[in-house]
């Protein structure tokens, strides 16, 4: 019974006229999102909160996280950005979790000033540079259109340093 409860609590299970099914992984991702996002808007939650403790940040909450995230880059750039900068300086955030948000914002269409100036922080970062440079930048039109339009990609060409260069 307690297995049954806690299966129809997160949604994995729905009744309906009496027929119980279950919800695809997609779909069950979608309403977790969207709880999570529901109890953050009536200030009853945070992503911090949500996500927990290092062991409770699993590849399958991963996926959620991904949902929910997603959902708020849509609905609003500034509070993606201001979720993505609380996820990435967190040290109770695992780095899949935080690699999850760098790839997210690679694959953001429109970049933001804030965004990219944000970005072009991180990549100062001798911790960050790779990562940023690999999942945000390589292979992401709109990001490297920022760069070339901030002149920052000039500047790399110009350097002394070969590494910076390259």
């Amino acid at each position: 019974p307690k297995t049954s409860a806690a299966l129809f609590s997160y949604g994995i299970l729905q009744e309906s006229s009496g027929k119980i099914s279950f919800c695809h992984q997609r779909y069950l991702d979608y309403l977790i999102a969207d709880r999570l996002l529901k109890r953050i808007d009536a200030g009853t939650g945070s992503f911090l909160q949500w996500l927990g403790s290092k062991d409770r940040q699993t590849l399958f909450r991963r996926e959620q996280l991904r949902q929910a995230l997603a959902m708020v880059a849509e609905e609003s750039g500034p509070r993606f950005l201001s979720t993505a900068k609380q996820l990435l300086a967190s040290p109770e955030i695992r780095f899949h979790i935080k690699h999850l948000v760098l790839e997210l914002i690679g694959s953001l269409v429109e970049i933001t000033e804030e965004l990219g100036n944000y970005c072009s922080a991180l990549h100062e970062e001798d911790s960050w540079q790779e990562h940023i440079l690999e999942t945000v930048y390589s292979g992401h039109p709109p990001h490297v259109l920022y760069l070339f339009e901030k002149g920052i990609i000039g500047q790399w060409l110009e350097s002394e340093n070969e590494a910076i260069i390259n």
